[in-house]
């Protein structure tokens, strides 16, 4: 501990501030000392600057927290520490890190690309995709590209993997969804205008999205008259004939 002059007793020319001087304290109290320290020294060295020993101690702040410092740590027992190193270890085991359009990402083993995509706020449109209860990938329009491979993927039933670098709107993912959402198309009834589900239809949607204004292939869809002694009414015209999509598409 420090003499009243902030020195340190047997160390010629050598002084103490902070909790060396006044112990363990506030802040405010430290720098006070600190300050003082300062101006022992000047003194010491004969000089006799003027400094300022005073401290400017800020208002309050009236909050219902809790003040808290060194003596409100708490201390466990090393076994504890030990157990929730393990914990955090094992946790790291099971999880994959990866980069989905140049945005750091972590997830745990066996997660899609599409939830591990949404986990980070990056939307990737889908189609069929009914959680948990259709992950086929048939309508092919949540591909996506993985740097290193040749040919797209569904990101609704593809896991992630270590260190993958995955593109959810590159140039060949762009061109390669609009052909597919062409392709649906192409097997439905899609006049929009005369349609009483027009501005609650998400391939209409996807497909404004896609900025698909004209679908480039021959219109092939099922005409059925409709059996008006049935209570049920199915227009073929309407229904999206996904398992005729190529799922090759490079």
């Amino acid at each position: 501990m420090a003499d009243e002059f902030g020195a340190v007793p047997g160390e010629e020319g050598i002084f103490s501030g902070g909790d060396c001087v006044s112990g363990p304290s506030t802040v405010i109290r430290a720098i006070a000392a600190g300050k003082a320290a300062a101006a022992n020294i000047d003194e010491y060295l004969g000089f006799h600057h003027e400094m300022s020993t005073d401290v400017e101690i800020p208002q309050p702040n009236l909050s219902d927290k809790l003040q808290s410092g060194r003596i409100h740590l708490t201390d466990r027992e090393a076994c504890e520490r030990k157990k929730t190193l393990k914990e955090w270890n094992r946790q790291r085991e099971h999880m994959v890190k990866l980069w989905i359009d140049n945005q750091e990402v972590n997830v745990e083993k066996g997660t899609t690309i599409l939830n591990a995509a949404a986990s980070v706020g990056i939307k990737i449109p889908t189609l069929c995709f009914l959680k948990d209860l259709n992950e086929i990938g048939a309508c092919r329009v949540c591909i996506v590209e993985i740097k290193g491979k040749d040919a797209l993927v569904a990101a609704c039933n593809t896991a992630v993997e270590e260190g993958m670098e995955i593109y959810t709107n590159s140039k060949r993912v762009m061109n390669a969804r609009r052909t597919n959402v062409g392709l649906i198309l192409s097997q439905h009834d899609y006049r929009c205008a005369t349609c009483v589900r027009s501005g609650n239809c998400s391939p209409q949607k996807l497909a404004n999205d896609l900025d698909i204004l004209n679908v480039p292939f021959k219109e092939e869809y099922e005409e059925q008259e409709w059996d008006m002694d049935f209570p049920l009414i199915r227009d073929a015209k309407k229904m999206y004939q996904m398992h005729a999509l190529c799922t090759g598409l490079r």
